[in-house]
């Protein structure tokens, strides 16, 4: 928010508030300029935490790695997952993500900010209740939430409950 007062009184005309627009233009620019910034860190330190410095050589075998960046805006998830977690026997896998991706838009649209579970955490507890259940899983399942936070925090800012 950009206040703008005037000691004299004089009501604003059509050029200043132009060059107000203006003012504020440029604050955006340099506001999203800093927040690209802090992207950008996130982007490479979650790189080099995900993917080792080298591959192991293994005889036989061929391995390469790649990451690439996406931007994930406040309050969304992204959710990596294996096949194990939307593939079932007899049904199309295109039903089972659809009940991850109906399950995560309920999840967003519950959420009011008032409960210590981080939201990525709760994200996976309701994904893996809908998806598998207490039913002995078919396949091996693996679930990794990440979460951009509305207010700049980081999940280990966080409140969680005791014995978490």
């Amino acid at each position: 928010m950009l206040h703008v007062g005037s000691l004299s009184g004089r009501p604003f005309g059509q050029e200043d508030a132009e060059l107000l627009q203006m003012a504020a233009d440029r604050a955006a620019l340099a506001l999203h300029f800093m927040l690209a910034q802090d992207d950008a860190l996130a982007t490479v330190a979650l790189q080099r935490s995900l993917l080792p410095a080298a591959l192991p050589a293994v005889p036989g075998l061929g391995l390469a790695a790649r990451y690439v960046t996406a931007f994930i805006p406040p309050g969304a998830f992204l959710c990596c997952f294996t096949d194990g977690l939307v593939e079932r026997r007899g049904h199309s896998i295109d039903r089972g993500i659809g009940r991850l991706a109906a399950t995560l838009d309920e999840r967003i649209a519950a959420r009011h900010g008032n409960t210590t579970v981080p939201p990525e955490e709760d994200a996976c507890a309701a994904v893996m209740r809908a998806l598998v259940g207490n039913d002995p899983a078919p396949d091996d399942i693996a679930v990794l939430m990440l979460s951009r936070h509305h207010d700049g925090t980081t999940a280990a800012e966080t409140p969680r409950p005791p014995g978490r």
